[in-house]
């Protein structure tokens, strides 16, 4: 039977990507965009105004330099555990933002089982509200295809039907977008050999069908129950990728999160308030998924930075763990 030996979990959101040097541009669209901000929307003034006072004493060049230098060693912390482990196939929890599921259908879980996954590269458009597929200097679209895993997937869509999950499926990806954003992140800890995917998009941000904390808890046991039943001789990695608190740096519901992982109990994950796991601090909930799922070997969290932007207290809570 296939074998899990590994799992990690990584934030993917802006602040891991865009070098330090750079955090302060962030401040001027983050004042543009309310509805990033909190649930309901505010204005940034509001924002800053019940924000804890001194967030301007750790705003400053040096102090984020050493919460990016402390992110990218995380990272390459999860890289050598990765390569350690040697997995064949890596089963990959994220979220997908309105990149292939879309409102006029929206589940909660859904499994990718096709045959081949695509990379497009994309960046922003210029007013920031959408998207464009990227072109080298002839013109050409920078499009990447990877292994996926249908043979795994497959078999796991079988078996957490058997089990009382019922997800969706889908074995297309659109072609103007490819594989999302939560997905194409984790292809920086296998830079050299991309290892084959099997994508499980979670619906972390958008109402009124988000999954429970403990409802992901109980989904990653029973995922990790699917792989550990597959008829092969495979290794597998369970990678979560977003998370911890952003677009508004959460500290206490990081903790709480990190906490009731640590502790490895379910009735801890159903204590979590479901109202303050909006926006990208909802992505906490494909950390509590492979935490499910890794729930019979050690936590060890690498890292948790909480790397302020701005005196709003916006910004990300930069965590980085494994189990083994």
């Amino acid at each position: 039977m296939a074998q899990v030996v590994v799992g990690l979990a990584t934030p993917h959101g802006p602040q891991m990507g865009t070098h330090w040097s750079k955090w302060h541009e962030f401040e001027q669209r983050d004042r543009k965009h309310p509805q990033l901000l909190a649930e309901p929307p505010v204005t940034f003034e509001e924002l800053q105004a019940r924000a804890r006072p001194g967030l301007s004493e750790v705003l400053n060049e040096e102090r984020w330099k050493d919460e990016w230098d402390r992110a990218q060693k995380g990272l390459e912390v999860l890289r050598e555990i990765l390569n350690e482990a040697r997995p064949d196939v890596i089963v990959a929890v994220g979220d997908d933002q309105h990149e292939h599921l879309l409102d006029d259908n929206m589940p909660q879980f859904c499994i990718y089982w096709g045959d081949e996954l695509s990379h497009v590269e994309r960046q922003r458009t210029a007013d920031r509200q959408g998207w464009r597929v990227s072109r080298d200097e002839r013109g050409e679209e920078v499009r990447v295809t990877y292994l996926a895993a249908p043979a795994l997937a497959k078999h796991t869509i079988q078996s957490m039907k058997r089990q009382g999950f019922d997800v969706a499926v889908s074995n297309q990806l659109k072609e103007n977008v490819g594989l999302g954003h939560a997905f194409t992140f984790l292809y920086k800890l296998t830079p050299e050999q991309p290892i084959p995917l099997l994508p499980v998009m979670v619906n972390c941000f958008y109402p009124p069908n988000q999954p429970l904390p403990a409802r992901c808890y109980t989904f990653g046991q029973a995922l990790r129950q699917a792989v550990e039943s597959w008829d092969s001789d495979q290794r597998v990695a369970i990678i979560g990728s977003g998370g911890l608190s952003h677009v508004v740096l959460d500290e206490e519901i990081d903790q709480l999160t990190l906490e009731a992982i640590r502790q490895k109990d379910v009735e801890l994950f159903a204590e979590l308030p479901e109202e303050r796991l909006i926006r990208g601090t909802s992505e906490n909930r494909n950390w509590i998924i492979v935490a499910g799922a890794m729930e019979a070997e050690a936590f060890t969290l690498v890292d948790y930075i909480p790397a302020y932007r701005n005196t709003a207290a916006m910004g990300h809570g930069l965590a980085l763990a494994y189990w083994k």
